[in-house]
């Protein structure tokens, strides 16, 4: 809106029309002497003009999906492709319910329901019943958390608190796959924000072609709590595809699970192409070893050193926010990323670890950076 008339603009168009109308007995030299009633009148009047122009910029910007915001961004993106903002999601985990002994058990099932609390205070309720026979020793179900947000997202061993008892008072639980391997709670995302809501609007065109990689990305994506989302063509030793696609999966933290992997997958049957399989594998977390380190940082004069200490830190985690699996996280993207932090002065040498790029250990692995992992010496 820095092209549109401002007040001193507008007064300006209002002396003008003074000085130029003929016959006025209104000197246009009276317009510019403070307090005097026609100075006062062409000020109103270039204030009421000024609050009419804000409002029609306001509605020019409002047309533009990349310049509207909060509200408006909704509408226009409904308006162009039907597509509604993610609102918060609640975490999603598979729960591994086993006893130790089959023979003679107490048949019987824990209903769909049941809460089951976490380390951190949250609740989950399975989503299906959990039945066992006479014999039955482990059943594995999913469950959701009660509450919206990544307050849901608990780590591994950390839902195993039955809230709602078991018929069976022998059982345990704990967050694992069907088969008993650890799981953490995934998928728990705050409201989606204007810039990923953005990317989403951007992306809706070039991928309206069904079973393009692009399209098999984009399908991934729409699923909530997923963030993340690269697919790769399996290719032989002659480096030709072999009718297979892998993709890996994430939510905002970079952790999956089974569930969250389910969800992907039956969210494809409409974006891939038949006959050919896609694949759905989770990336897992993984935090940079060593931690990020930095040293000797220099400042302006006159600037809050424990502030524009915190916005590097906030830079550093940002910049390994939207990594996909097995991208590097670059020594020199760092380096760029704190430079941006007004009044702080950077050199390569202030970032004394890592000394080098830093490199997923394989591809299924996704880099994140928490405000914990970065220092400051």
């Amino acid at each position: 809106m820095a092209d549109l008339p401002t007040r001193q603009d507008l007064f300006q168009v209002g002396r003008r029309a003074i000085a130029t109308t003929p016959n006025i007995r209104i000197s246009a030299k009276t317009v510019d002497v403070p307090g005097s009633d026609i100075n006062l009148i062409t000020n109103i009047a270039a204030l009421i003009g000024e609050a009419l122009i804000m409002q029609l910029g306001r509605g020019m910007r409002d047309l533009f999906q990349e310049t509207a915001r909060a509200d408006a961004l909704d509408r226009v993106g409904y308006d162009r492709t039907q597509l509604t903002r993610f609102s918060a999601t609640p975490a999603v985990v598979p729960l591994y319910l086993s006893r130790p002994l089959p023979g003679g058990a107490t048949p019987g099932v824990y209903p769909a329901g049941s809460r089951i609390t976490g380390s951190s205070g949250v609740e989950f309720a399975t989503d299906t019943d959990a039945v066992f026979g006479n014999f039955t020793t482990s059943v594995g179900v999913n469950a959701t958390c009660l509450q919206t947000g990544s307050l849901g997202n608990v780590g591994i061993g950390g839902v195993t608190i039955f809230t709602d008892a078991p018929f069976d008072n022998t059982l345990t639980v704990i967050n694992a796959s069907v088969l008993g391997i650890p799981e953490v709670a995934a998928g728990g995302t705050e409201d989606e924000d204007d810039i990923s809501y953005r990317g989403r609007l951007r992306a809706f065109f070039p991928t309206i072609r069904r079973g393009v990689i692009g399209a098999i990305q984009y399908a991934a994506l729409q699923v909530p709590g997923v963030a993340v989302a690269t697919p790769f063509e399996v290719i032989d030793l002659n480096s030709l595809p072999v009718a297979v696609i892998q993709l890996m999966v994430a939510d905002t933290y970079g952790n999956s699970n089974a569930a969250l992997v389910l969800a992907v997958t039956n969210e494809l049957l409409e974006y891939r192409a038949g006959g050919i399989p896609v694949i759905v594998i989770g990336g897992s977390l993984e935090v940079p070893s060593p931690l990020i380190e930095w040293h000797g940082m220099s400042f302006d004069s006159g600037i809050d050193t424990v502030r524009a200490s915190e916005q590097v830190r906030s830079a550093t985690v940002a910049c390994a926010q939207f990594l996909a699996p097995g991208e590097i996280l670059y020594r020199s993207s760092l380096i760029a990323v704190a430079r941006t932090v007004p009044g702080v002065i950077v050199s390569d040498m202030c970032l004394t670890v890592p000394v080098g790029d830093i490199v997923p250990t394989t591809n299924y692995k996704i880099l994140r950076v928490q405000p914990g992992d970065v220092s400051f010496t």
